[in-house]
C-alpha cells in the first residue's frame, strides 16, 4: 500500500456531484447516476461548447458513481476523503466486513494525523533514573526469614539521581531548524533546571552550522560546525564562546572520522580537545560478514559485489550476520583508558551483542551489552564489571520517548553476580527466539507465500503456459537424454526448483523442472548464467515468492550418481569437478 497524506478529508464533493445525501442507499445512487448520465451525455448536446461542458460533468458523474457504488471505496471516501482514493489498497481488505474496514480506516486516519503532528514539532523525551540496588545482593540480613529478608533488601533500594529532558523541533525554513530543550535534574536534596535553545542552519548538503545557548545559565554559546563528504569523511568543530571577556582562549574540540578501507569495512575516528584539560582519542572499527548458517553459499562463482538479485530475508533470521570490533585509546588527564570491543550483529533480527575490555586507572573492566533496534522502538542493556563494582545499564526507547536506568548491583568486584546477570537474560533471549521469534517468522513467511500462491493459482495462464512449454520440450529432452546415456555423459535424473530454506514448506511449493533442465543439456554439459532469477527460464515459474530459491539436480555422469544444489542467483555448471558428491 502506497502511503499518502490521509490527514484531511475533502468534504463531500462526490455526493454533491450526484446531489444525494451521504446516507443515500445504493438504489438511490444508482437511480441518480442513471438520470444524470442521460442528461449530461455528450452525444445528446446540440453544439461543441455544450459537448465540452457536458463531457467534463459526465466524467465527474461516472467517477462519483464508480466510488459511491463500491461499498469499499465508499467507506474509504467517507473516512479519508479524496486522498484515500489515491492509495493502492490490498485486495484482501475488500473481503473484510464493512464495520471492520471502517474501523481500520479510522485508525489509519488517526495514525496519519498523529504522524503529521509529530513531524511538526518532533517531540522527544528522555528520563534518567540512577538506582542503587546493591542491597538486593548483599550477604547481610541472614538472620531474617526469607520474606523479611526480601522486604529489608527492597526497602534499601534507593534512587541516587534522576533527570528529565524534553526536546521539541520546529522547522523555520527549508534550511533552518529551531530546537528547544527543557531539562531538570535532582541529586539527593539538590535540584535544578534549565531551558536550552539551538538554531541549526544547513548551508549546503555537506555543511551544517548550529549555535546553542542556555536561558538561565547563559554564560557561553556553543558553536558547532559539521562537514560531511563521502571521500574526505566527516569533520566537526566545536567551541565555546563566553558572553563575558575572560582573557582565555576558548576551548576547541576537533573530530574527524572517515572510511579507512571500504573493502575491509574499516572506519577511523579521531577526536582532539584543546583547552585546560586537553584530550585525545583514537578509535578504529571494522566489520565483516559471517557465514554461520546454511543460507550462506561457498560457491566459487559467487561474487558478492556483482550479484543483481536482491537478498531476501530468511525464515531463521540468521542469514545476514556480521562480526565487528573496535580498538581505541583515550588520553584523558583524569581517566586515560584503552578499550577493545568485539561483537556480532544479526541484521535481519536487528539485534547485536558485544563484549569488551577496558583498562584505565581503576584497573581492568569487562563490558557486555546487547540490544534490539526496531523502526520505532529499541531495547538495550549493558553490564560492566570492574574494581568499582557491578553495574547494569538499561535503555528503553519508543516513538521518541527514552528511559535510561543505570543500576548499581554491587559496590564490590563480584564476577559471580556479573555472570548470572548475563546468563539469565541471555537464556531467556535464546528460549524466546526458539519458541517465539522463529515460529512466528516461519508462520509469517508461509502466510506470505500462501497469499502469493493463491494469486498465482487464480492466474491459470501462467500454469497453462508452463505446461504447454513442457509439452513442447518433452520430445527434444528425451532425445538428448538418450544420446547422453549412450555415451555415458550427463543424464539429468531429477530437477526441482523451490525454497532453499532448510525447513519443509511442503511439496506444493516445489516445481518439477526435470524436462526443462534436460532440454538445456548440450554436449554433456549444462550451463545456466547467473546474476538473475531462474524463474524466467523456459518451463520455470516462481511457486514461492518472498523466499530464496534453489535449483536441485540429481544426475549421472560417467556411471556415477551425483547431486548438486544452486541458489537462485548463482550460475549452474554441470558436471561439477570436485564440488559434487555422490547421491546415495
Amino acid at each position: 500500500m502506497d502511503f499518502v497524506d490521509l490527514s484531511d478529508k475533502e468534504g463531500s464533493f462526490l455526493y454533491s456531484v450526484l446531489n444525494v445525501s451521504e446516507h443515500a442507499s445504493p438504489a438511490e445512487i444508482h437511480d441518480r447516476h442513471r438520470e444524470l448520465s442521460l442528461i449530461f451525455h455528450p452525444d445528446k448536446q446540440r453544439n461543441d461548447q455544450l459537448r465540452d461542458v457536458a463531457a467534463k460533468n459526465f466524467l465527474d458523474i461516472q467517477k462519483a458513481y464508480e466510488v459511491l457504488s463500491d461499498p469499499f471505496l465508499r467507506n474509504v471516501y467517507d473516512t479519508l476523503g479524496n486522498d484515500g482514493l489515491k492509495v493502492i489498497w490490498p485486495e484482501n481488505l475488500r473481503k473484510l466486513p464493512s464495520q471492520e474496514v471502517k474501523k481500520m480506516l479510522q485508525q489509519l486516519k488517526w495514525t496519519s494525523k498523529h504522524q503529521d503532528l509529530r513531524k511538526l514539532i518532533s517531540p522527544e523525551a528522555r528520563l534518567n533514573c540512577s538506582i542503587d540496588a546493591s542491597s538486593l545482593f548483599e550477604p547481610g540480613f541472614s538472620h531474617y526469614r526469607w520474606p523479611q529478608r526480601m522486604r529489608h533488601r527492597l526497602q534499601n533500594v534507593s534512587l541516587l539521581t534522576w533527570g528529565l529532558k524534553y526536546n521539541t523541533r520546529r522547522t523555520l525554513s527549508d534550511k533552518t531548524n529551531l530546537l528547544l530543550m527543557a531539562r531538570m535534574n535532582s541529586r539527593g536534596r539538590e535540584a535544578g533546571g534549565d531551558v536550552v535553545g539551538t538554531i541549526r542552519q544547513q548551508f549546503s548538503p555537506r555543511l551544517t552550522f548550529s549555535a546553542t545557548s542556555s536561558l538561565f545559565s547563559s554564560r557561553t554559546i556553543t558553536l558547532d560546525t559539521l562537514f560531511r563528504d563521502d571521500k574526505i569523511g566527516n569533520i566537526s568543530v566545536r567551541t565555546y564562546l563566553p558572553l563575558r571577556m575572560t582573557g582565555r582562549v576558548p576551548p576547541v574540540t576537533f573530530s574527524f572520522s572517515r572510511i579507512l578501507s571500504a573493502k575491509h569495512r574499516w572506519k577511523g575516528d579521531l577526536s582532539c580537545h584543546f583547552g585546560l584539560l586537553p584530550q585525545l582519542s583514537v578509535f578504529v572499527t571494522a566489520s565483516s560478514p559471517l557465514a554461520l548458517t546454511s543460507d550462506a553459499s561457498d560457491s566459487p562463482w559467487e561474487d558478492q559485489d556483482t550479484l543483481s538479485t536482491p537478498i531476501l530475508p530468511s525464515v531463521s533470521g540468521l542469514k545476514s550476520i556480521f562480526s565487528f570490533w573496535t580498538y581505541g585509546v583515550s588520553l584523558n588527564p583524569r581517566e586515560p583508558k584503552v578499550t577493545g570491543q568485539w561483537g556480532i550483529a544479526f541484521s535481519e533480527l536487528a539485534f547485536e551483542i558485544k563484549a569488551g575490555l577496558q583498562f584505565g586507572l581503576d584497573g581492568l573492566s569487562w563490558l557486555f551489552s546487547g540490544g534490539w533496534t526496531g523502526d520505532t522502538a529499541s531495547v538495550k542493556a549493558s553490564l560492566s564489571l570492574g574494581f568499582l563494582g557491578v553495574g547494569l545499564d538499561l535503555d528503553l526507547y519508543h516513538l521518541g520517548q527514552r528511559l535510561h536506568v543505570p543500576i548499581l548491583l554491587s559496590s564490590d568486584y563480584d564476577p559471580d553476580l556479573a555472570f548470572w546477570t548475563i546468563v539469565v537474560p541471555s537464556s531467556a533471549l535464546v528460549l524466546g527466539y526458539h519458541f517465539i521469534v522463529a515460529p512466528r517468522r516461519r508462520r509469517q513467511r508461509i502466510r506470505q507465500i500462501s497469499e502469493a500462491r493463491q494469486k498465482l493459482d487464480e492466474d491459470i495462464t501462467i500454469k497453462q503456459k508452463t505446461q504447454n512449454i513442457i509439452s513442447i520440450l518433452t520430445e527434444p529432452a528425451k532425445k538428448r537424454m538418450a544420446a547422453e546415456a549412450a555415451k555415458d555423459g550427463l543424464v539429468i535424473l531429477e530437477a526441482t526448483y523451490g525454497p532453499a530454506e532448510s525447513f519443509d514448506f511442503g511439496s506444493e511449493y516445489v516445481l518439477d523442472v526435470t524436462v526443462a533442465v534436460q532440454a538445456l543439456v548440450s554436449n554433456s554439459q549444462l550451463h545456466i548464467p547467473g546474476h538473475r532469477s531462474k524463474a524466467g527460464l523456459q518451463g520455470f515459474y516462481d511457486l514461492a515468492p518472498f523466499v530464496v530459491k534453489a535449483l536441485r539436480i540429481r544426475y549421472t555422469f560417467q556411471g556415477r550418481v551425483h547431486y548438486a544444489e544452486f541458489l537462485d542467483d548463482l550460475p549452474v555448471v554441470l558436471p561439477l569437478a570436485g564440488k559434487s558428491f555422490s547421491y546415495l
